[in-house]
């Protein structure tokens, strides 16, 4: 029987530039927000934001305030097993 294909579920759209735990876009969840999160609000790469909350001589001085004030507003806070995941001692 031809047109009895696999039905396409409607796709929920989410302002991409807003977490989803942002006070801006409520009603969605309880995701805490991400490097990521931040990096997408200010135009940024999530490395940059990385570098930028690390003090990191190569993000410019301005660029770095813009992201810690903008990571401070949106409640970001770092993921602590994550970044001993990253800085642990290789065995």
């Amino acid at each position: 029987m031809r047109g009895r294909g696999r039905r396409v579920r409607p796709v929920l759209r989410v302002n991409s530039a807003l977490p989803v735990s942002c006070p801006y876009n409520p009603g969605m969840g309880n995701r805490s927000v991400t490097s990521y999160d931040v990096a997408r609000r200010a135009g940024v790469s999530q490395s940059t934001v990385s570098r930028a909350l690390r003090d990191d001589p190569r993000v410019v001085e301005k660029t770095r305030l813009r992201i810690r004030a903008l990571a401070k507003e949106m409640g970001y806070v770092p993921h602590v097993t994550a970044r001993s995941l990253n800085t642990a001692v290789p065995r």
